[in-house]
């Protein structure tokens, strides 16, 4: 180990240059605490898309069943049924309507 048998007075370009090195230290650590929050903020946010995802995905099929089980209803009634848009023209209607009008689907 060394050792300085008389006091040193650092001079300034010394000073100076430990002020830059303990900068540059803190920097380094100040950066790899913000790179290990980063990436814990990436995994959550990774985490929080998949949950999304999978709820999107749940949304999406009950929706579709929704759809098709309310399509059943309409097509199989026995009540005519028809979609009137602002304009006046019909945009759906069901068979039943179709017979109860007796007007050919075709036509519309």
């Amino acid at each position: 180990m060394f050792t300085w048998k008389k006091l040193h007075h650092f001079n300034d370009e010394e000073i100076n240059f430990v002020n830059i090195v303990a900068s540059q230290a803190s920097s380094v650590v100040q950066n790899a605490r913000m790179w290990i929050r980063l990436k814990n903020n990436i995994q959550e946010l990774n985490d929080h898309k998949e949950k999304l995802e999978e709820k999107i995905k749940e949304m999406h099929n009950a929706l579709y069943s929704s759809e098709r089980y309310l399509r059943t209803i309409i097509e199989s009634s026995l009540d005519g049924i028809a979609v009137v848009d602002d304009q006046g023209k019909i945009e759906f209607g069901n068979d039943s309507f179709f017979n109860i009008a007796g007007w050919p689907r075709d036509d519309y």
